[in-house]
């Protein structure tokens, strides 16, 4: 099965720290996405990285937040390296939606008509049956009796946020283990700090 890590990194104290590695396979993207689109069949972790990438880039705000794959799509200094091409993507109501992937200002009128349909399916707020309770920041309304859970209104979260509740609520944590990136000592974080992803290596 394909499988990647993630990780965030930060400039704290003037020092480089980076957190513990978030593992993301298929089954957690289908969970992260809502079970919304058809997960392509995907080669290697290069098409792996492609797709999160070009699906995070439609959702992820455009000021705020956690930018990323530094080193995938961003430069150090954030500005966007280079277009990856392109990935056909199949809806559930059975539509190939053609994504490129590359960064577009969510009100860019300029955006191919694929992206625009699929930041629609994506962000469209409505009801949600899944297996788990909680789904980034929000939790169930209803616990049914299947073994389902019922949130009345959802939409896609971006990946970094919804990964990393998701990794911390597995481990059995409260936040995301830091540390420092030369000495690999863990580091207690209690500011908010300006952070980025990458794939991990």
């Amino acid at each position: 099965m394909l499988e990647l890590y993630l990780e965030r990194r930060a400039l704290y104290k003037d020092n480089v720290v980076v957190s513990e590695k978030m593992k993301i396979d298929i089954e957690l993207i289908s969970l992260w996405l809502l079970h919304r689109i058809e997960i392509p069949k995907l080669k290697n972790t290069e098409d792996l990285k492609k797709f999160i990438t070009g699906v995070n880039l439609l959702i992820e705000p455009v000021s705020g937040g956690v930018y990323g794959p530094v080193g995938f799509f961003y430069d150090n200094d954030l500005t966007p390296i280079e277009p990856k091409g392109s990935i056909i993507i199949s809806t559930k109501n059975q539509e190939n939606l053609d994504l490129l992937i590359d960064k577009y200002n969510i009100w860019d009128d300029n955006q191919p008509s694929g992206n625009k349909r699929l930041r629609e399916i994506l962000q469209e707020e409505k009801k949600e049956v899944l297996n788990t309770n909680s789904y980034s920041s929000y939790s169930a309304d209803k616990n049914n009796i299947n073994g389902s859970f019922t949130f009345s209104n959802l939409y896609v979260d971006y990946l970094v946020p919804f990964l990393s509740l998701h990794h911390i609520d597995n481990q059995g944590k409260s936040q995301i283990d830091w540390y420092d990136l030369k000495t690999k000592e863990k580091i207690e974080i209690l500011d908010d700090i300006d952070d980025y992803w990458c794939f991990s290596n």
